[in-house]
């Protein structure tokens, strides 16, 4: 029975806005050897400009095709947290987490606006990576506010798990800790 549901807002204009520069940036770089024939290194302008095309399929992959729903919902007595990724327009519909909020034990919410919150929650990833901690990203958005880490241990592992949040959402999770 779901408790709650979040599906949090994408930012699709600074997304476009990042895949026209890419775009633009692999176009001077592949016409840049056929104006200017006597530039060195044909190839360095070719892999670069395959680079920013990679990148651009990358953006429409990970934030233009995919979205992302959060739910607390309840089973058998126990809350759980669940994210939903929805891909093709809603048609495809993937459960991706699943986890027991009673197994989350450190839950930080950062505003990505602040330098010092910023700074602290790379911090917390880069101190997970070297605990060995498997990490997950289901931020729907490039640069969303506020982001929420997760940190807890399911089936015996450690996962630190990134989400947006909404004041709600954080509350059923445990709040502040």
């Amino acid at each position: 029975m779901n408790i709650y549901e979040y599906r949090p807002e994408k930012n699709m204009t600074r997304i476009f806005g990042a895949m026209i520069i890419l775009i633009s940036l692999a176009a001077a770089l592949f016409f840049t050897p056929l104006l200017l024939p006597s530039v060195p290194f044909h190839w360095a302008f070719q892999l670069l400009g395959t680079v920013a095309i990679v990148a651009v399929i990358y953006l429409l992959a990970r934030y233009v095709a995919k979205s992302f729903v959060y739910a607390v919902i309840e089973d058998d007595g126990q809350l759980d947290f669940t994210v939903t990724e929805l891909a093709n327009g809603g048609r495809k519909v993937t459960t991706v987490c699943r986890v027991a909020i009673a197994n989350i034990s450190e839950l930080h919410v950062f505003d990505m606006n602040d330098p010092e919150h910023k700074l602290r929650e790379k911090e917390m990833i880069s101190t997970a990576r070297h605990e060995s901690r498997k990490a997950y990203d289901y931020c729907a958005d490039m640069k969303t506010s506020p982001v929420c880490i997760l940190l807890l241990e399911e089936c015996g592992e450690p996962l630190l798990i990134r989400i947006a949040s909404d004041a709600k959402l954080v509350e059923l999770l445990g709040g502040e800790r």
